[in-house]
């Protein structure tokens, strides 16, 4: 059974991949290393993984390099990562994210159309809340975007209720707190907490950070994330998570 996952080289990404070829699966890892290493998922075994260095935002190119491998039928489920999510970036590049994280996940729901997925996990984000108009935020709460990434998040999500109402795809969206755990990468949300267990490994006593995750939380990478993203796809791989 064959899993496409775009992001693949990243951090979150590698995971997913992982658990994935951990349990049997063979695994199409997409990522344009823009973000993402392939030092990430060099350990996995060759022979269920196959890498296609591809930009979900450039469709020629996905199109070509995916049709290569597998045509309508040879891939069950889409697991879509890819995305840019320093909010910085987001801010200081408009114009890249949303060419990836809008364009791009059109991209991937064409190509679901196209091979005949069925399933579709798409990672979305707390983002597109905003600010909380009540504690604890739950799946009611509306959705009133701060910033341009949650905006690119929630036009992401939009997407996929058209692909499901127009071509009968099952997506669903996973809208994801901060995370953080092995190979992530600095950055200005998680940078915190990086910094501070970076701090304790390093023994810099001197240096003191006060970690708040009342207004936003953090969610490590674990057996659990994974499974709560795994579980979506079929129960088989979410067993095997635990």
């Amino acid at each position: 059974m064959r899993v496409l996952v775009t992001g693949a080289a990243g951090f979150l990404g590698s995971h997913v991949v992982e658990l994935l070829v951990n349990s049997g699966y063979h695994v199409v890892a997409v990522d344009n290393l823009y973000s993402g290493t392939w030092e990430n998922l060099v350990h996995l075994p060759r022979g269920q993984l196959v890498f296609v260095e591809a930009d979900v935002s450039d469709w020629a190119m996905l199109w070509e390099k995916i049709s290569h491998y597998m045509g309508p039928g040879d891939v069950e489920y889409i697991v879509h990562l890819a995305a840019i999510v320093n909010v910085m970036e987001v801010y200081e590049n408009p114009r890249r994210a949303l060419d990836v994280n809008v364009r791009g996940t059109l991209n991937i729901l064409e190509l679901a159309r196209r091979l005949d997925v069925d399933r579709l996990v798409y990672a979305s984000s707390v983002a597109v809340y905003g600010e909380p108009k009540y504690l604890p935020i739950d799946e009611d709460h509306p959705t009133d975007p701060a910033n341009l990434y949650g905006e690119t998040k929630l036009m992401g999500e939009r997407l996929l209720w058209h692909y499901a109402r127009d071509y009968g795809l099952h997506p669903v969206a996973l809208r994801f707190f901060n995370i953080y755990g092995p190979r992530m990468r600095p950055g200005p949300y998680a940078g915190v907490v990086y910094k501070f267990i970076t701090a304790l490994l390093e023994k810099k006593s001197n240096q003191s950070y006060t970690v708040m995750v009342a207004r936003q939380g953090t969610l490590y990478m674990s057996g659990m994330l994974q499974k709560q993203l795994l579980e979506h796809l079929e129960p088989a791989i979410a067993a095997q998570s635990t």
